[in-house]
């Protein structure tokens, strides 16, 4: 989510002065960048997904601390006597840091996906496929464009 915060940002760049180039575009090209110019147009849902997700637990989490510790101290005032579990496995994907997935659920699937009530994983996988779909857009697009006019 973070790189296609990016990403989305050169769309805006190329609708803003190069729309030419992309209307002589074989339709696929042109296809893939509309669904991510559709995306884009709800300013509001780009930047509470993308950007906040981009803002707050992958790019700039140092800079941008204040939700996660918000997230923590909720958790922290909500449960005052949950015991904390850390712990190790044979490997990395065999661990859990369980203030982690707090911080998940508080800040990625409450505040940026505005999911409500018992989260499945089912609710937070449809607003994953929407972004990944958009991502696979960015990439079909740009592989097409990039090829196209750097021969």
């Amino acid at each position: 989510m973070a790189h296609l915060y990016e990403d989305l940002r050169v769309i805006e760049d190329i609708e803003k002065d190069h729309m030419d180039a992309i209307d002589a575009c074989d339709a696929q090209t042109r296809a893939s960048f509309e669904k991510c110019r559709a995306f884009l147009k709800d300013k509001a849902k780009y930047e509470r997904i993308v950007g906040l997700v981009r803002n707050t637990l992958t790019f700039h989490y140092g800079h941008n601390t204040r939700l996660i510790g918000l997230a923590l101290r909720e958790i922290a005032e909500q449960h005052p006597e949950k015991d904390v579990w850390i712990t190790r496995g044979r490997d990395l994907h065999h661990w859990l840091f369980e203030p982690a997935q707090w911080v998940i659920d508080k800040v990625m699937l409450r505040k940026a996906f505005k999911l409500k009530g018992p989260v499945t994983s089912d609710d937070a996988d449809e607003v994953l496929m929407e972004v990944f779909a958009v991502q696979d857009a960015f990439s079909d697009f740009a592989a097409q464009f990039i090829e196209r006019y750097a021969r």
